[in-house]
């Protein structure tokens, strides 16, 4: 879960999305080998081991085989984001798919989840299913399923998967939306890898396919592309121009940083008087034996707590203060809980939320706090 706790009136404005004349971010072919073509981001895999390799196919000429026990990941910075975009590739499963839980592709977050894995496609009681997470952590709310299509073995496929935090995102399977959700989604995070065949995993460590797949002309568009161009990549045709809806992300990153309101927002004075706003200092945060800084690092891809647990972690969050005036919380969080700060002997809830709240939740104290700590709990069910 994510809580981010300060005194620090963040202003952020939406970034001006320029339309580029080619979206593709990221191109490998796998005819010839592992390297990317086209990356914005590193062409070279970060992990291609335990026999993964190109192979000649009868129906690809040439592709990557991801044998069970391998693993194929390449860098995701600059290669895609969480924002909104389009994966699309071949792929061809040699195994039966049967009805275990298989990876066919993911993008990992690894400082976000100790699983690794923000967006995956995956293989499940003989359906495809893609999935992702947003700021409330429910599992339930962004999945979608093949329907009706069973992939069988030996077949080769075109599987597309595409997304945008302000419409929703979308499964595809030889050019055909098979499933798809309009639930917005918010999630600032790092991406740090594209696994192919495989969990996304930590820059660090690796994880192993348990299926032989095959893929081929892996791609990464910077934008959910429309229905059209999905169907135009699969046919191996150039995708058409588009744009991208600039209104449509200032004003999804607006209501999820809830920036379309003023309450509890501090205001400049109409007697000319500057606005001065200003962080307090920390001195150390702490969530039961384990200094933790990361909840109040001022950072949305950072967060308490970590995904390093002790039995008793995520229930409180103490933070040492040095008895400077408080009158303006922030907190960016998914869970139900309250922000209490601390003067002397007495202290005061000055914030409480629930998961119907935004993801950005802001309290503006009616009078100043000389706070000597503030405390963060979080109810756990």
């Amino acid at each position: 879960m994510r809580t981010l706790t300060t005194a620090l009136l963040i202003i952020a404005t939406a970034g001006v999305c320029t339309a580029q004349y080619d979206p593709l971010l990221f191109h490998a072919t796998l005819s010839e080998s592992l390297t990317a073509e086209r990356a914005g981001g590193d062409p070279e895999p970060v992990w291609a081991r335990q026999g993964t390799a190109i192979v000649e196919d009868d129906a690809r000429g040439n592709c990557a085989r991801v044998p069970d026990g391998g693993s194929l990941t390449y860098d995701a910075p600059a290669n895609v984001y969480w924002e909104r975009g389009t994966l699309a590739f071949w792929w061809q499963c040699e195994d039966p798919v049967g009805s275990t839980e298989f990876d066919v592709a993911t993008l990992g977050a690894f400082d976000t989840f100790y699983y690794g894995r923000w967006l995956r496609l995956y293989g499940s009681g003989g359906r495809l299913y893609m999935h992702l997470w947003d700021w409330h952590y429910d599992p339930t709310r962004l999945i979608v399923s093949s329907g009706d299509f069973e992939p069988q073995i030996g077949q080769w496929y075109h599987i597309a998967l595409g997304w945008d935090g302000a419409k929703g995102f979308a499964l595809y399977v030889d050019g055909e939306r098979v499933g798809s959700s309009d639930r917005k989604f918010f999630m600032p995070l790092n991406i740090n890898q594209i696994g192919v065949g495989v969990s996304a995993t930590s820059a660090h460590a690796r994880a192993s396919a348990t299926r032989t797949q095959r893929f081929s002309d892996v791609r990464v568009y910077d934008r959910w592309l429309t229905d059209g161009d999905v169907a135009r990549v699969a046919a191996g045709e150039d995708i058409a121009e588009s744009m991208i809806d600039e209104d449509l992300v200032a004003k999804h990153r607006n209501e999820a940083l809830n920036l379309d309101s003023t309450e509890g927002m501090p205001v400049p004075p109409r007697d000319g008087r500057a606005l001065v706003v200003t962080q307090p200092q920390i001195v150390t945060a702490k969530d039961v034996r384990r200094t933790q800084m990361t909840g109040v690092d001022g950072k949305l891809t950072t967060k308490w707590p970590s995904r390093t647990r002790y039995s008793e972690e995520g229930h409180r969050y103490d933070i040492t203060m040095a008895g400077e005036p408080v009158n303006y919380v922030q907190m960016a969080a998914s869970h139900t809980g309250a922000v209490q700060l601390v003067s002397g002997d007495e202290g005061q809830v000055v914030m409480e939320r629930t998961t119907d709240d935004p993801f950005v939740t802001r309290a503006l104290l009616d009078q100043p706090i000389d706070a000597d700590s503030a405390h963060v709990t979080r109810e756990v069910s």
